[in-house]
């Protein structure tokens, strides 16, 4: 078996209902049982270090089972010999000093959803969760594990796009991913200053 990653889909469910989001939401969780099923069929990779990303949804509103199944991938790896990465997608709103900590003492990597400062990140959701999603990098930050910032970038908030990396660098955060809006169609004038933009 030649795959080496894959993307565990854990909830449907979010609290946020993100403008550029594509993910459908609705209330209904993965099993056990389909994550060990998946978890299974990757381990068979020749691949020493494979891969799982959990992803949502919000994966933290699905906490016992996200713990489950990093314990039973764990447990399956050792067994093979193998060692598995983890990364997690989250906007970070549940991500206490239990969540933290959890991830932490398993090495899972976050992805922190975050455009930039509160205009920026009100632009596409709820203002109201910023501040818990600022709270959530700023103990990232200061807890030293690996973390990543993905920013979104609108053809809308274009103008803007300097501006709210520098936010996100003068808050201490050094990890800053710049993704486009997909699902959208960019002008080619659009295009060329976010290109030119990403070269600066």
């Amino acid at each position: 078996c030649s795959v080496s990653s894959i993307v565990l889909l854990m909830t449907h469910r979010c609290q946020l209902r993100c403008r550029y989001c594509i993910i459908r939401k609705y209330k209904e969780d993965s099993s056990i049982q389909v994550i060990k099923q998946a978890c299974d069929s990757m381990l068979r990779t020749r691949s020493n270090q494979p891969h799982i990303q959990f992803f949502g949804g919000e994966p933290l509103l699905c906490f016992d089972l996200l713990k489950e199944a990093v314990i039973y991938a764990e447990e399956a790896a050792s067994k093979k010999n193998k060692k598995i990465n983890f990364g997690i997608n989250t906007n970070g709103i549940l991500l206490g000093q239990k969540e933290l900590s959890f991830l932490i003492a398993h090495g899972i990597v976050p992805e922190v959803s975050c455009d930039g400062d509160k205009k920026a990140f009100s632009a596409s959701r709820s203002s109201s969760a910023y501040p818990k999603t600022l709270a959530a990098l700023e103990a990232l930050r200061i807890s030293g594990m690996p973390y990543r910032i993905i920013m979104v970038v609108e053809p809308r908030t274009l103008c803007n796009m300097e501006k709210n990396y520098c936010f996100l660098r003068n808050l201490g955060h050094k990890d800053i991913q710049i993704n486009y809006e997909s699902g959208v169609i960019w002008s080619k004038d659009d295009m060329k200053i976010f290109a030119d933009k990403l070269e600066n």
